[in-house]
């Protein structure tokens, strides 16, 4: 069963239950109960059906204010098989309902067909199930068997939809043929790409198919290795952006109010600050270290993340499947983790691939600059070189400025498919009514 089946079938199931019927959903609908009861010596409770306030309408009235504590039970429905002979007030430990709106397997908690809710004793109030002896009872859908199952779904139809986005497939087609070079860069590159020889500034050949530099090192080997350098910088820098940018976006959009004042003022506080500057200052005090290089440039892109996600969350916070998830006393974690972040993490996907591209180039502008580590092979090391040869040694600025916007376009190509895709999925989607509650 995939989620809209599950959540649509949440949605039948407590619509029955608040005028106390139950039915065969579907098979391998599940549920998991966990009661909970305020203690009060002289409270009325429904047995063998709701009675007195609930006796028409199948709802009883919220617990009085007059009661003191609170009791928390788990409620197994997977024994005895034998059902009691009513649902009387269960005992505080080891409560059970046994088969009741079970059907004969009572360990799979398969709902049966035509079963009442009178059974087990069950009324609504206040948007919460009330159990017997005033047991307010939370309903949760148990998906843990079919979890792999739904997300292997989802990534099959997210690849066919992205396979007909062809630039996209293209790009992806760039990033992995630069990938596998990175991965496995001794099996491409013919010599040491620090090994310095007599042979300086030769023009390429069937030795040196792009030359050598000023030093007579062999300048393919050097763009086999400086594309580990690239692509790591640019994918570390791109996912921490990613990182703070949806835990900080999602703080700012659900909760709002003095919370989302002070992170908007942060947000904007940072994108003030010249990312360049913020480099020069870092290298100045810690050295040519590339981890905090990473570190600075991921700290200084991810404000765009954050108010990209914070605006999603703001919107998807007014939807009905959300205010249904408030609605049936569902907590802020569990609402964020399961409908807000689900739904609002896919343009941040998109633009931390297009920042990629940004962090790649901001690694190359460093190393052009000579701020980067003089020990790693960098492809702006190598545009440096060949900023003093433009004339005399044309390749050595050539095929890495090649390299460089081949890869960047890559990534950019790969975010235009991922808006591509996810702006029709969306488009889709917003054609259908929201009725899915999740129990």
């Amino acid at each position: 069963m995939n989620k809209e089946s599950t959540e649509r079938v949440a949605q039948q199931f407590i619509q029955d239950a608040r005028i106390g019927l139950l039915r065969d959903y579907e098979d391998g609908f599940t549920l998991r109960l966990h009661a909970s009861r305020r203690r009060d010596r002289n409270r009325r409770h429904c047995e063998n059906g709701c009675q007195n306030d609930c006796q028409d309408t199948g709802v009883r009235r919220p617990p009085s204010s007059s009661t003191t504590g609170i009791e928390s039970i788990p409620i197994k429905l997977n024994v005895p098989r034998d059902p009691p002979t009513s649902a009387a007030e269960p005992s505080h430990r080891g409560t059970d309902f046994g088969n009741y709106g079970l059907d004969e397997a009572g360990s799979t908690g398969r709902l049966a067909r035509g079963s009442e809710a009178a059974s087990l004793g069950i009324g609504y109030a206040g948007n919460r199930f009330i159990g017997p002896g005033g047991y307010r009872i939370a309903l949760r859908t148990d998906r843990s068997r079919r979890r792999l199952r739904e997300l292997a779904g989802r990534a099959r139809f997210a690849w066919h939809r992205f396979r007909r986005e062809k630039t996209a497939v293209v790009g992806l087609g760039i990033v992995v043929f630069f990938a596998i070079l990175a991965l496995v860069p001794w099996l491409f590159a013919p010599y040491s790409p620090t090994s310095i020889a007599f042979d300086q500034l030769l023009p390429p050949s069937s030795a040196h198919l792009m030359g050598t530099d000023d030093l007579g090192r062999d300048v393919a080997s050097r763009m086999v290795w400086g594309s580990r350098v690239s692509l790591l910088f640019g994918v570390m820098a791109a996912g921490l952006s990613l990182l703070l940018g949806t835990l900080l976006g999602l703080l700012a959009g659900y909760y709002g109010g003095w919370i989302d004042q002070i992170l908007s003022r942060f947000f904007e506080i940072i994108l003030m600050i010249p990312a360049f500057f913020l480099l020069v200052m870092v290298v100045a005090i810690f050295g040519n270290n590339i981890n905090f290089e990473i570190l600075v440039v991921g700290i200084t892109i991810w404000p765009a993340n954050a108010r990209i996600m914070r605006a999603s969350v703001l919107s998807l916070k007014e939807r009905q499947f959300v205010r249904a998830a408030i609605a049936t006393g569902s907590s802020g974690g569990g609402i964020i983790v399961r409908h807000i972040l689900p739904n609002a993490i896919q343009p941040v996907i998109v633009n931390s691939s297009l920042q990629i591209g940004q962090a790649i180039l901001f690694e190359a502008g460093m190393s052009f600059l000579g701020l980067s580590d003089p020990n790693v092979v960098t492809w702006g090391q190598i545009v440096n070189v060949g900023a003093f040869h433009l004339i005399d040694a044309w390749w050595l600025a050539f095929f890495p400025g090649i390299a460089l916007g081949a890869l960047i376009l890559g990534f950019n190509l790969i975010g235009d498919g991922l808006g591509a895709v996810m702006g029709r999925t969306d488009a889709a989607e917003s054609k259908e009514v929201p009725t899915e509650v999740s129990a």
